[in-house]
């Protein structure tokens, strides 16, 4: 059938064939003018509906071009927390419309269907887009490490409570955008907001994130929604369809009708299974994980993943307690070096060799304790040179700390290295950053893990093959051996230094040794924490 185009500013919403003709004409490469298209059409379409058996035809085909579109916009701004306000915030909020109107859209064509009802095939797809895309928004807001809204977790509950009180909650539907096709319930979309919730997003890394987002609706069909009964473990995690939130333990909870558990027996096995397929030297691809997923982080993200998807909360290894005071915090290598050193950092002059007992000393018992005045004075000297910022301490345990940052702080990443140094502390210590959140009112909170021992700021350069010239040291710090806890001293380095086996130098307390890098342990966006071992020195 012929379509005469419509003019710009002309279409006619309750014209599906008008809808479908400018969808199927849409430049996907030009994603403004897809953004306005679409974002003006449900807003026509919400207006102006057509009949519901039309309205879902056109909402299906907006599907393709939208996910396309979200997808382009949600990279700008996936790297780092979103600060309200800014440009990134502006690209989150059109985002999360565009979910939270398609999800109103599909709701919308059963609420007119009037005396042409939809049938239950229809209501089972209705319900399923709704839950889908009602849970996008929220995985939105963890994607850039905001908060959820007021509202939002209760827009998802109330779009799986219909669908469960209308009896369809379990009816799997098409879905063409899925890899294979294959079906999808509301229940199923539903499980997979859930699963990403209790995966500590918001200590993710950016890839981390995507690999859980995948799997987590890969994984979603081997679960269920069951209710609570009264012998249920209290550590279970549950959600209340009355409330606005998310996923937490039962115990929380006031018990009621409206509780659910998330039931994943056999999302235990399967996980199980891949975990011990990936041990035995199958690739991620073959078992289903992504061929962009490396053996061993999958492998380990997967290890951590398994208690909340598959048990109940766990339990924290050291108790907190409630912050009280500040934390001075110094941010850049070069900075926490200082800090660290008490000094400015120099090229070392030539080196004396020391024993070899000396430097096993130094990295088993690591820095000395200074005197008070000493270390008074030199904290004064180095806030003279890097100035440190005060962070509002909301909690703490002996592994680490949960803290505020003033307003004004600067750009913070996942997995990015600092240097803190807290009210009744004797020396500074280096911190990992294990998560980070910002709030309504664009307060930055973040998670510090602090590494075991106390650091020893030292230099470091790769060792010159005979003949060649001398590179000059860097800044690095030396972790000494913490026995009780099972570590062993580990180097320090800026990202990019470590290879196996590289050959490198330190000099530390006046002593030049040379080294062989032999593990990378942890990494982060500034730094490398790797094992050593020693060449023989003289006796």
């Amino acid at each position: 059938m012929n379509v005469t185009r419509p003019l710009p500013g002309t279409l006619d919403y309750r014209n599906a064939q008008q809808c479908m003709t400018l969808l199927n004409e849409l430049p996907l490469t030009n994603v403004p003018r897809v953004r306005d298209t679409l974002t003006r059409m449900l807003y026509g379409l919400r207006q102006t509906p057509p009949r519901s058996t039309e309205y879902l035809e056109v909402l299906e085909a907006m599907r393709a071009p939208l996910h396309f579109l979200q997808e382009s916009l949600a990279i700008r701004y996936s790297s780092r927390p979103v600060i309200p306000g800014g440009t990134e915030d502006g690209v989150l909020r059109q985002v999360v419309a565009l979910w939270l109107g398609m999800a109103e859209a599909y709701a919308q064509t059963a609420e007119n269907a009037g005396v042409h009802p939809l049938d239950d095939a229809a209501l089972a797809l209705v319900c399923q887009r709704c839950v889908l895309y009602a849970g996008r928004a929220v995985i939105e807001y963890f994607r850039a490490r905001r908060t959820t809204p007021r509202g939002m977790w209760l827009a998802l509950h109330g779009y799986f409570s219909t669908a469960e009180e209308w009896g369809l909650a379990t009816q799997a539907v098409p879905d063409n955008l899925k890899e294979g096709g294959y079906p999808h319930s509301a229940a199923e979309s539903y499980c997979c907001v859930l699963l990403i919730d209790l995966s500590n997003p918001y200590g993710r890394s950016p890839r981390e994130f995507e690999w859980v987002c995948r799997w987590a609706d890969q994984y979603a069909s081997l679960t269920e929604i069951m209710p609570v009964f009264g012998g249920t473990d209290a550590k279970t995690y549950a959600v209340d369809l009355n409330r606005d939130a998310g996923a937490k333990p039962l115990e929380v909870f006031a018990r009621s009708p409206h509780l659910r558990r998330l039931g994943s027996a056999r999302l235990a096995s399967e996980i199980e299974r891949v975990v011990a397929g990936l041990k035995q030297g199958l690739s991620p691809e073959h078992l289903g994980l992504g061929a962009d997923c490396h053996p061993v982080s999958a492998g380990r993200l997967l290890l951590m993943l398994y208690k909340p998807w598959c048990h109940a909360a766990n339990p924290r290894r050291f108790q907190r307690r409630r912050g009280e005071g500040e934390l001075d915090v110094a941010v850049g290598f070069e900075a926490m070096h200082f800090f660290v050193a008490g000094a400015e950092f120099v090229q070392p002059p030539p080196a004396r060799i020391y024993s070899h007992s000396d430097f096993v000393d130094i990295a088993t018992f690591g820095e000395r304790a200074h005197d008070g005045d000493g270390l008074a004075v030199r904290q004064a000297s180095a806030r003279a040179h890097f100035p440190t910022r005060r962070w509002t301490t909301l909690d703490h345990s002996v592994m680490g700390y949960r803290l505020r940052a003033p307003d004004d702080t600067g750009p913070i990443e996942h997995s990015q290295l600092l240097a803190v140094f807290g009210p009744d502390a004797e020396h500074w210590r280096l911190a990992r950053v294990s998560w980070l959140m910002v709030e309504h009112d664009s307060h930055l909170l973040t998670g510090l893990h602090v590494l075991p021992g106390t650091p020893r700021a030292i230099a470091l350069r790769a060792l010159a093959a005979e003949g060649a010239q001398t590179d000059r040291f860097v800044r690095a710090f030396l972790l000494p051996a913490v026995q009780v806890m099972g570590e062993e001293a580990t180097l320090v380095l800026p990202r990019g230094w470590f290879q196996p086996n590289r050959q490198v130098e330190i000099f530390a307390a006046e002593t030049l040794r040379s080294l062989t890098l032999t593990r990378l342990t942890t990494f982060g966006v500034n730094y490398e924490r790797v094992t050593f071992s020693e060449a023989a020195g003289p006796d």
